[in-house]
């Protein structure tokens, strides 16, 4: 099972954030901090409804765009500016090099380009992506050069976003460096939260086994939420009726809790909504307001 030139690029993402990361900690990426804060936000976003681009694609695409003397994100232009995938260069020098401010800025910029050649334009408001679009400098002119929606596959992408005629079999090549084994598009997807959002289950204090193979753990025990600035950032508790910041040593009860592709999942009650957070060092960890 592998990449493939004809894989959509809008589809349910493959392997995981952490997956990448440990590739590119093994391969001595540059600017290490700001690529996994990339990578945490690629596959972040894509896992968005409205998004849903396959993650492992970007992350090839990514590493052949960065890759230099032997080491991924490693090239003059990410060492720079951070440009994840040669966004604004052309054979002939720089266009328009965009600059982003950190690795979570770079993966947003990136997106929202892929985004307008798989998908087509996002609109002014109202999409998860309508509030980066600024951060794409060269987006405006894609849509000018009719680029939006020519790359539902990978293969489209060749003479559109590269000049280069083998762009997607190389894309295809950096998959397998970065990613062993991954499963076939065609495959049964790899479970996400996605398919336990809403919680369909009342608390009865037994595990559940799901039809896409997660079990999902009766738990029901009180936690803390552990402090510092890492937890204040980004951790949120969500609900339909409310969406604040988790406060440092709240204490909340968790119901059920499972794991998906090394990412744990935690609910409150049944029928929340999901807000993935990252909570803690090296862990996704969603958590929902209790009644």
């Amino acid at each position: 099972m592998e990449m493939k030139s004809a894989d959509r690029l809008r589809a349910a993402s493959r392997a995981s954030a952490a997956r990448a990361i440990g590739y590119a900690e093994r391969a001595n990426a540059g600017r290490l901090d700001d690529t996994r804060a990339y990578l945490r936000e690629v596959y972040r976003l894509c896992a968005l409804e409205d998004v849903a681009l396959d993650a492992s694609i970007v992350v090839a695409q990514s590493q052949l765009e960065t890759f230099d003397n032997d080491r991924p994100w490693n090239s003059k232009w990410w060492k720079e500016d951070l440009n994840p995938a040669g966004i604004g260069i052309t054979s002939g020098g720089p266009i328009d090099n965009p600059h982003f401010r950190t690795g979570q800025d770079a993966a947003r910029g990136h997106i929202v380009h892929l985004y307008l050649y798989a998908v087509g334009e996002i609109p002014d408001r109202g999409h998860s992506l309508s509030r980066h679009r600024h951060l794409d400098t060269r987006y405006e002119a894609a849509v000018e050069a009719g680029r939006a929606g020519v790359a539902p596959t990978i293969s489209r992408l060749a003479e559109t976003w590269a000049e280069d005629q083998a762009y997607a079999t190389k894309i295809v090549a950096r998959a397998r460096v970065v990613f062993s084994n991954l499963p076939d598009q065609s495959a049964e997807p790899t479970p996400t939260h996605a398919a336990l959002d809403p919680f369909p289950f009342p608390f009865d204090g037994r595990d559940k086994r799901l039809d896409n193979g997660v079990i999902v753990h009766a738990v029901r025990r009180k936690v803390r939420a552990r402090g510092g600035g890492k937890l204040r950032r980004h951790a949120t508790l969500d609900s339909p009726e409310v969406r604040r910041p988790l406060r440092p040593d709240e204490e909340f009860e968790i119901l059920y809790a499972f794991e998906v592709d090394g990412r744990a999942w935690y609910y409150t009650r049944a029928g929340a909504r999901v807000l993935q957070s990252d909570c803690f060092e090296r862990v996704r960890v969603t958590v929902t307001a209790s009644e």
